[in-house]
């Protein structure tokens, strides 16, 4: 299944994912990388982020986040 978010940062929260299925391409900052499930992800305050689905599974994931106003 296609799917993702556009490059995006967010000056007010961080945000931590763990992947549970599917397999996907994380841009974060400088960095893409593949993940799959079991994998963690940290995004800091001010660090852009995106990400596309890589497989024919759906990518799904917990996201955490803190710090927002």
């Amino acid at each position: 299944a296609e799917g993702g978010t556009q490059w995006h940062f967010h000056p007010d929260r961080e945000q931590c994912f763990v992947i549970l299925s599917g397999k996907g391409l994380v841009e974060m900052g400088a960095n893409t990388v593949e993940v799959g499930p079991g994998d963690i992800l940290f995004a800091p305050r001010h660090v852009g982020h995106g990400y596309k689905t890589t497989g024919p599974d759906p990518f799904t994931f917990l996201e955490l986040e803190w710090g927002r106003n």
